[in-house]
């Protein structure tokens, strides 16, 4: 009996709480869900299930390239205290900023036109 309530009280106390892991964690769920969403499940599935083990490569090197990519990011706005686009805004202005972001965007848009066209054939 004295050990659930030495645990009892100990669960009330600064231990691990799962509003504290989402706290912690703060919006890497939402990038967690942009990076590996419904329509990169899908496309994967589809060209898995088309295609068989014949594009496995294509999924490795995917995986490498992305991890080399976030790494680097993470390790840039760790070292810099920010993100790429705010550094690049510093060093360079406003246009070069801009331009980055739209490169991101216009990337992400045709990563999910060229998956999509997969799933036609």
């Amino acid at each position: 009996m004295a050990d659930l309530a030495e645990n009892r009280n100990r669960s009330t106390g600064d231990g691990i709480s799962l509003k504290r892991i989402i706290s912690t964690l703060g919006p890497a769920w939402i990038i967690s869900a942009v990076a590996a969403g419904p329509g990169t499940t899908l496309s994967v599935a589809k060209a898995g299930g088309t295609y068989g083990y014949g594009f496995l490569w294509v999924i490795v090197l995917s995986v490498v390239l992305a991890f080399v990519c976030q790494y680097m990011a993470a390790k840039t706005a760790l070292i810099g205290g920010r993100g790429i686009v705010s550094i690049v805004q510093d060093k360079w202005g406003s246009v070069p900023a801009w331009f980055v972001t739209l490169d991101a965007l216009v990337v992400i848009w045709l990563c999910n036109v060229v998956l999509l066209k997969v799933q036609d054939f």
